[in-house]
């Protein structure tokens, strides 16, 4: 689970779901993001996600969207230095 907001509960689940249905609905179709959750037989009970207006779930997408370009930037890294390492090791 990614940071939290100001005491709001968001776990695993919702946060995978709303990255997957942004990249079916798109990036700014927050209606459309919002009506998923709606929909969405898994958040049937779940009064705090249909509750969320579209300006919550947009900061929430936003916060989620840097935190995984972050994680992508330092896994890059690691594998970057692992390569460098490796030609090091045949040049010596």
């Amino acid at each position: 689970m990614y940071g939290q907001n100001k005491g709001k509960l968001y776990n695993e689940e919702c946060d995978r779901f709303m990255i997957c249905m942004v990249h079916k609905v798109g990036y700014g179709n927050w209606d459309e993001l919002k009506a998923a959750f709606r929909m969405s037989p898994l958040f049937g009970f779940d009064w705090f996600e249909k509750s969320c207006t579209t300006q919550e779930l947009a900061r929430r997408c936003d916060t989620l969207i840097r935190l995984v370009e972050r994680e992508n930037h330092e896994n890059d890294e690691i594998e970057r230095r692992a390569l460098e390492e490796k030609k090091l090791a045949k040049v010596g």
